[in-house]
């Protein structure tokens, strides 16, 4: 269901749709997918396929962390280290989030996370 929303999203075999996408990360979502939570979340911030919604977009993000979405976790961290999706800037709820992308397997992110960690300890 994931993929086909995918399909829908990029328009890959089939003509983009954006509605469409929406409705299948959300059917996966409910599945309990790590990835189409993650997709669905970012449809709300974006508002394709349905009307933006920050506040649900957060929890989405939160919800495909738990379930082991790496992305969402950077996400969530990127959220809070900037203040976006209207989150006043909050370091320390960054640091947590980035943590738990690296945990997931975002080695990436590692780097995000020694120099909030460096910012941190001489605040």
């Amino acid at each position: 269901m994931c993929w086909i929303g995918r399909c829908y999203y990029n328009g890959f075999g089939v003509k983009e749709d954006d509605t469409k996408a929406f409705e299948w990360f959300e059917r996966a979502s409910g599945c309990g997918h790590a990835e189409a939570t993650y997709y669905l979340a970012g449809c709300y911030v974006e508002g394709l396929g349905v009307e933006k919604n920050i506040v649900k977009s957060l929890e989405l993000y939160v919800k495909a962390a738990e379930l082991g979405e790496k992305g969402a976790a950077y996400e969530l961290g990127i959220i809070y280290h900037c203040g976006r999706c209207g989150v006043a800037v909050n370091k320390t709820e960054a640091l947590k989030w980035y943590r738990v992308a690296v945990e997931l397997g975002d080695t990436f992110v590692q780097g995000a996370v020694t120099k909030l960690e460096a910012e941190l300890a001489t605040a």
